[in-house]
């Protein structure tokens, strides 16, 4: 068996966190929304924008789509 996407979300005290990915050209397309009161830690190297992001960089609330290779 060979998922192709996924999806989840948790309500937390600061609010509703919630990533989905799917698979695309060869990677992974990662959805990642962050509550207004939260920071998160993304565990991976990959791209946002087209700009590289480090494993283990903080990111403030938001809405970001990663791909990763």
């Amino acid at each position: 068996v060979s998922l192709n996407q996924a999806e989840c979300s948790l309500e937390t005290v600061r609010g509703r966190v919630s990533c989905s990915w799917k698979r695309v050209n060869g990677g992974a397309e990662i959805l990642v929304h962050i509550p207004p009161t939260a920071s998160a830690k993304f565990p991976f190297r990959g791209r946002i924008n087209g700009e590289e992001i480090e494993k283990n960089s903080y990111y403030p609330a938001g809405e970001y789509k990663i791909f990763k290779e």
